[in-house]
């Protein structure tokens, strides 16, 4: 955090301030930049959590998709353990 310039309180006296204005000013400054900073997480928060699901969603389609092929084999190797038995 940025310290107030001590020869600020003098200039303040001249514009008519008083100290504690001077750092109410300062830190509304800050809380503005701090502002502009945060400003910009929303969109990222959201993008990365659009990403996050999408990412979510593709694994559990594979996952489907490995099961959907395991139980095809499954199925196969059981049609062939009964067409061997019966021959």
């Amino acid at each position: 955090m940025r310290q107030l310039n001590p020869g600020a309180s003098l200039l303040a006296l001249l514009y008519g301030e008083r100290r504690h204005d001077l750092r109410t000013r300062e830190l509304a400054s800050q809380c503005l930049d701090l502002g502009k900073i945060l400003g910009q997480g929303p969109n990222e928060y959201e993008q990365s959590k659009n990403d996050y699901e999408q990412s979510k969603n593709e694994y559990e389609q594979s996952k489907n998709e490995y099961e959907q092929s395991k139980n095809e084999y499954e199925q196969s190797k059981n049609e062939d353990e009964q067409a061997e038995k019966r021959s």
